[in-house]
């Protein structure tokens, strides 16, 4: 015959065990939809969709006006892009940017144009279709501080600002190789230096 302290023993185990059980069920039958990044298939329908977006065009040329918000760690860009179209009666371009900036205004030939701005997708719609092989400059006005969670987070210190291209910190599109030109705000006292200087 069993003691109580036994009976108590044997009660707490099997009701830890339906707890265990239980919340392993709860856990996996409420847990959220896997981000589509995490797969595969999610990964390749993402991939595929970007290449649907960013095919048909190429950027030949990339001016950027940098001012350096030391105190807030931030950056305000105004990114002028020499875009081309590869495909006849093109309506749209798309570029990618680090998720954490706020895009302001874009113009296209220093018009206005209608943009949307979603999760490091920047899409901009052309106040008219765009021929084969025409160029035209886009300016995008951003500013923020750079999300961390891409590959290689930006740096800032009392007296730096380290801006890698690996946090994606100006648009690009996956495919183009280009030249850039770059002007710099610093604060005063600050030195700048690129790898060219």
């Amino acid at each position: 015959m069993m003691t109580s302290t036994r009976w108590r023993l044997v009660a707490f185990a099997l009701l830890l065990g339906f707890g265990v059980v239980g919340g392993a069920i709860a856990v996996w039958r409420f847990a959220p939809e896997p981000d589509p990044l995490t797969s595969v298939a999610g990964v390749d329908s993402r991939l595929n969709q970007l290449r649907r977006e960013l095919g048909g065009q190429s950027i030949v040329g990339l001016e950027l006006d940098v001012t350096v918000d030391a105190p807030n760690r931030a950056i305000e860009v105004q990114a002028h892009i020499q875009a081309e179209s590869r495909e006849a009666g093109r309506r749209r371009f798309a570029f990618l940017l680090n998720p954490g900036f706020t895009v302001t205004a874009v113009e296209v030939n220093d018009r206005p144009a209608r943009f949307v701005w979603s999760q490091g997708r920047l899409s901009v719609k052309m106040p008219d279709p765009v021929a084969s092989r025409e160029i035209v400059t886009i300016t995008v006005h951003y500013h923020g501080v750079p999300d961390a969670r891409v590959l290689r987070s930006p740096s800032f210190t009392g007296s730096a600002c380290i801006l890698p291209s690996l946090a994606f910190w100006h648009p690009f599109d996956l495919q183009s190789f280009f030249n850039v030109s770059m002007t710099v705000h610093a604060p005063e006292g600050w030195r700048v230096v690129s790898p060219r200087t």
